[in-house]
């Protein structure tokens, strides 16, 4: 019998070719996007899934209470809870702080007597306990001891070799230098492979704490920067261990001196793991597409068995009962599903490297099964089999064997409001998504057309010397100096921190306008920075070229802060003081700078401190490159850099970019976000449209005859088009009604992730409407021009 059912089966596929082809066609574009998508999404899933202890591991987040009456949480916590915690609680078997050190000068000589050195962006400070909490595959080394001695470190295989080649790093020495010039010397105990992506962790080498431990000191209480990991015997009792633990620090004297609290509480290793709104919209978008590739599968496969009633007649009346029917149209369903799979996955692997790419590498393996997501996306394509074959079955079974026999097509008007119901879903979710893409293309082209506040072409970053304060303002000085010689060069400047990269220390300032502290964001520049970036003064003046002395005891701020300070306009801060909390220096506002964002558009504008600085962090060089914009002068431009910075810095590694390749770099998640969704609503289209194209040719053959007597009765065929376009407009027109509010609620929703956001145009809502209607009447006019010219005589005689 099933032999039978599977030779039937395959028999129908070739009775009907273009429905089958359409039908495979649908299903192979939709398994294949919905299974790419179950891949990205699936990476995203599974990130840390390889730790075995995530079910005990946990992070310490923290909310800072001030009288102010503003919660602060936060994901890191201070240097020191971690440790008190450790000291204090039996709960706790091991402890590891996970501190980032910023970018590090890294030094060494291999055996052969060639000197390396690079600047290092991902070395990590963490507690011997690490390597015993989390799990790493070592290649050299014993993870319960290899960080616990003082000044160890851990490699990754990576870096391993780019330092020693071939060499056995073992016992071999790293140097360091931070951006202060602090310097340590390194001994590599282990070597880890690397972690994949889908982590958390993105290290390249693990400096151990060991022999590092602060007192608990009021000074180290200012910020809470470090994240911290606890490994619990008794996960269950986490909560409780969170409110000991809230109860203990608050009864610290930094605390009960000042009117501040702080609660503490303790996430799960595995539960700190969740998708973004942008994934989890992509979710929604993978739903949708199977929905959508189900919806189709059973439109056709629903029409086209209403024109198999005599079949289905005869076999009822060779005895045939109902769940025979059910497996002839399962199995059918099975065989296109089980060919539509194949091809599927043979198209994925056909065109893998251009798809890895536009994925960004965030994809699992194609063949792994052993993660849930595979065995979630594999049941679902099954209940789609199952579900699309039992609605043809149930609707051929309604009709009596007498009707069955007496005509081959059959109509069910139950049936048919079933499925103007799926159609009018397609082209809901067609309206929503359509509607999205351009929300986001929209805001996208914001974020990189909106006026940031500061010059950001041909402005080149030199990332700062790692070297000692003695010497370190003469040859900044000189660094600068040579620069500006250049022909190509407008102006130079050094600065603690640059646009788009580190927002500068927050740091509280006593004011005579207010009786509580203001938190400002402290920047240190030189008198060059507003001129280099182009930055405009509202009110005062900047820092006066050689007045050192002077200027250190002044300061500008933006305009936020002139609102922060309580005044309604710039100029009333002019001359004002400000006493900076940290180093208890009286400075005087001397001018005010227009705001600007300094940060990313996804952060709000914050208040800005400007002091003087001219010997330390970035320098920033503003081309002149009005007459040589090409390339080779811009490359021109680097190496002169280059060897200006080995005369004066031999011993330092050099590194540049320039502003606006880091300004694209920036929107790299949204970017990507934008072209998936984009390339999955475009799939969408052509799966929803293919079932309408499909549909149409069903309604042209079942009014054939209708349509025939119209022309013979004088029927225009632009009646005719018009007769056949209004079985789908109505259907589109409701779902409009439907997917307009249900669209510009998602959208509202993501764009709230950005504090700068482009106000909502009707046109946004419009114009995929317009769009969706031409694509209908597209699909359509085929179908409705081939019938309008059709042949009465043969329409009629056909019939």
């Amino acid at each position: 019998m099933l032999k039978h059912f599977i030779k039937i089966s395959l028999r129908r596929l070739f009775i009907d070719k273009t429905f089958s082809l359409i039908n495979s066609i649908g299903l192979v574009i939709g398994i294949a996007s919905v299974f790419l998508l179950s891949k990205y999404l699936g990476f995203h899933l599974t990130t840390d899934d390889f730790q075995e202890n995530k079910k005990s591991v946990f992070a310490i987040h923290q909310t800072l209470k001030g009288n102010d009456g503003i919660d602060d949480y936060t994901e890191s916590t201070y240097n020191e809870v971690a440790l008190i915690t450790r000291d204090q609680f039996p709960e706790v078997d091991g402890m590891s702080r996970y501190f980032t050190t910023g970018e590090t000068l890294v030094t060494t000589t291999r055996q052969n007597g060639e000197s390396l050195k690079f600047n290092e962006n991902n070395i990590v400070e963490v507690d011997p306990d690490f390597t015993r909490i989390f799990t790493f595959h070592f290649l050299k080394g014993d993870p319960q001891t290899v960080l616990d001695e003082p000044n160890s470190a851990v490699l990754t295989l990576s870096l391993a070799k780019k330092y020693f080649g071939e060499e056995d790093p073992i016992g071999q020495t790293l140097t360091t230098k931070k951006a202060w010039g602090q310097e340590g010397v390194w001994t590599i105990t282990g070597v880890v492979e690397d972690y994949p992506e889908n982590s958390r962790f993105q290290f390249d080498c693990l400096q151990s704490l060991a022999g590092k431990e602060l007192d608990v000191a009021e000074h180290n209480w200012s910020y809470p920067n470090v994240k911290s990991y606890l490994l619990l015997n008794e996960p269950s009792n986490a909560r409780f261990l969170a409110e000991k633990i809230t109860s203990t620090i608050n009864e610290l004297e930094v605390f009960k001196s000042e009117p501040r609290s702080v609660e503490f509480y303790l996430i799960s290793f595995a539960d700190e793991v969740g998708l973004t709104i942008n994934q989890k919209l992509l979710l929604l978008v993978g739903v949708v597409l199977l929905l959508i590739t189900w919806i189709n599968y059973t439109n056709l496969s629903g029409a086209k068995s209403l024109t198999r009633g005599k079949e289905f007649g005869v076999r009822r009346v060779v005895g045939s009962n109902q769940s025979q029917l059910i497996k002839q149209f399962l199995y059918e369903a099975w065989v296109i599903y089980f060919i539509s799979i194949v091809a599927a996955i043979t198209t994925v692997l056909s065109v893998y490297p251009i798809l890895f790419d536009l994925f960004s590498g965030q994809l699992l393996p194609i063949f792994e099964f052993d993660t849930p997501i595979n065995f979630v996306f594999l049941v679902f394509l099954m209940l789609g089999a199952v579900v699309s074959s039992i609605y043809p079955s149930l609707s051929i079974y309604r009709f009596s064997i007498t009707r069955l026999l007496k005509n081959s097509k059959v109509v069910n008007p139950k049936s048919r409001s079933f499925q103007k119901s799926l159609i009018v879903f397609q082209f809901t979710i067609s309206i929503i998504m359509l509607i999205g893409i351009t929300t986001i293309y929209k805001q996208m082209e914001f974020i990189q057309n909106r006026e940031m506040g500061f010059d950001r072409d041909h402005v080149m970053i030199v990332k700062p010397p790692k070297d000692a304060w003695e010497g370190k303002s003469k040859r900044m000085s000189s660094f600068k100096n040579q620069l500006k010689n250049l022909s190509s060069t407008n102006s130079v400047s050094s600065s603690t921190s640059v646009p788009l990269w580190w927002p500068g220390s927050p740091t509280d300032f006593k004011t005579n306008s207010s009786e509580e502290d203001v938190r400002l964001t402290l920047l240190r520049v030189d008198e060059e920075y507003f001129t280099c970036y182009g930055l405009k003064l509202v009110a005062g003046e900047g820092f006066r070229k050689g007045q050192d002395k002077n200027n250190r005891k002044r300061v500008l701020v933006n305009e936020l802060t002139t609102k922060k300070m309580g005044y309604v306009h710039p100029e009333e801060a002019l001359n004002q003081t400000i006493i900076n909390q940290k180093t208890e220096m009286e400075l005087e506002i001397i001018g005010v700078v227009k705001d600007h964002h300094h940060a990313s558009l996804r952060k709000e504008i914050k208040p800005q401190v400007f002091e003087y600085n001219p010997t330390v962090g970035f320098v920033s060089i503003n081309f002149n490159l009005s007459d040589q914009p090409d390339l080779k002068n811009l490359m021109g431009n680097v190496e002169s850099v280059e060897n200006i910075w080995h005369q004066i810095y031999p011993d330092q590694a050099f590194d540049s970019y320039f502003l606006d390749e880091r300004f694209n770099n920036v929107y790299e998640k949204e970017k990507l976000f934008q072209q998936i969704f984009f390339t999955f609503t475009i799939i969408s289209l052509i799966v929803t449209f293919l079932g309408i194209f499909g549909l149409s040719m069903y309604i042209s053959s079942r009014r054939k005859k209708e349509i025939g007597i119209r022309k013979v009765l004088g029927a225009k065929p632009t009646q005719i088009l018009a007769l056949f376009s209004n079985e789908f407009m109505g259907k589109a027109g409701l779902a409009m009604f439907l997917g307009v509010p249900i669209a510009y609620y998602l959208v509202s929703l993501w764009l709230s992730n950005f504090n700068y956001r482009i106000s909502f145009d009707p046109w946004i809502l419009i114009m995929p409407c317009i769009f969706l209607s031409v694509l209908t009447l597209a699909s359509l006019s085929f179908e409705g021009l081939k019938m309008a010219r059709a042949n009465v005589l043969n329409m009629l005689k056909d019939e």
